[in-house]
């Protein structure tokens, strides 16, 4: 599987905010997903949508990919996303992968001061 064009895919769908694409195209239907806002974690597509949705529901935030490092059942991908008149962030996804779709979903972000440059990877 080709990670990054895969990665590139669901960034793109994160920040167009496509919930459907989301649910049913990327993500396995016993998706186990964590990230700040659900520390303890959400089981499930039912469950992943509704988590999307009150996520959706704030300031749009786009997505560029910036690395992806494949491992034995999956990738981890460096990701920054920008927000207007916010501070940039920037994200680490774990990802297992199933039947081509992730299954488990790991996400650790944090703001940064500025865009980092591209020497920063």
């Amino acid at each position: 599987m080709d990670y990054i064009e895969f990665n590139r895919r669901w960034l793109n769908a994160w920040s167009e905010r496509d919930i459907s694409s989301l649910v049913h195209t990327y993500y396995h239907p016993n998706i186990a997903y964590r990230d700040p806002l659900v520390p303890d974690g959400l089981h499930g597509s039912e469950e992943l949508e509704k988590h999307l949705v009150a996520v959706f529901s704030g300031p749009t935030t786009l997505f560029a990919p910036k690395v992806v490092w494949p491992h034995e059942s999956g990738y981890f991908g460096v990701w920054i996303g920008t927000r207007e008149g916010e501070a940039p962030l920037r994200g680490l996804d774990y990802c297992e992968m199933k039947d081509g779709k992730i299954i488990h979903n790991d996400l650790y972000v944090h703001q940064l001061k500025e865009l980092p440059t591209e020497s920063d990877y």
